[in-house]
């Protein structure tokens, strides 16, 4: 199932691209998409391999809180940007940053877990400077690889970024979240990143390889680095606050 503006369907047709502003999207991206404004999601959507979405500086897509029309996905009940074997680029400014979010409920402001959140299993993922906030879980990188520069993912329910495949994070803000980052078995380095004032732990390690530069991993409710185990390489100018990791 899909919605959309029908003026906004007749644009498609006509240019060969959607630009949707202050509309309303759920389903399957199966062709080139171009977002804009203020995008409204009321369930999933999910580029497909042949889709690719490009989302312009500025761009506000916001979730349906607590619901999903789609009733699929990870999460029956939260809303899901699925990007599977598919094309994404959300690349926005300092000054007009790309924000990920939850709607707004007439009597509650946004909360942590209102949205599940930004799921990849793509080598052609681009996410540079966007705030993604008010998930589950903000990004969860789970195939392929994305490049993922100068983000901000904050005021999660669970980690900020999940990866459960080898990636990497440059110039990056973890903060407010569950968890900082987790990652699970193999190779992941930060680079230039400060993950602070999450209410867990900075970074979970699960049999990971985590190499650290010029990273600060402190101010975090509970430790700087935790979990079953790993190997964590600090390079210079990083800062880990204290451990608890297992042997």
């Amino acid at each position: 199932m899909r919605t959309k503006n029908v003026l906004l369907a007749t644009a498609f047709l006509l240019v060969g691209s959607l630009t949707a502003d202050a509309a309303t999207t759920s389903g399957a991206i199966t062709n080139a998409e171009t977002w804009s404004g203020t995008v409204l999601l009321k369930g999933d959507v999910t580029v497909t391999p042949s889709g690719s979405l490009t989302i312009l500086p500025g761009t506000r897509v916001e979730c349906d809180p607590r619901g999903d029309d789609q009733i699929g996905g990870l999460h029956t009940s939260r809303i899901e940007l699925i990007v599977n074997e598919g094309t994404l680029t959300a690349v926005g400014t300092a000054v007009s940053p790309i924000t990920f979010t939850a709607g707004i409920l007439s009597t509650n402001p946004p909360q942590p877990g209102d949205w599940y959140g930004i799921r990849l299993n793509t080598t052609n993922a681009t996410l540079r400077q966007c705030i993604v906030e008010y998930g589950k879980e903000s990004l969860r990188v789970e195939g392929g690889s994305a490049v993922l520069e100068s983000c901000t993912f904050r005021a999660s329910e669970g980690s900020g970024v999940s990866f459960t495949v080898s990636g990497s994070l440059t110039d990056c803000l973890m903060a407010e979240n569950g968890t900082g980052v987790t990652v699970g078995a193999g190779t992941f380095v930060l680079t230039g990143c400060t993950l602070t004032n999450n209410s867990g732990s900075g970074i979970r390690l699960d049999s990971s390889t985590v190499t650290m530069l010029a990273t600060k991993v402190v101010g975090n409710a509970g430790s700087g680095l935790e979990g079953p185990g790993g190997t964590v390489v600090l390079g210079q100018d990083s800062e880990v606050g204290a451990t608890n990791l297992m042997a």
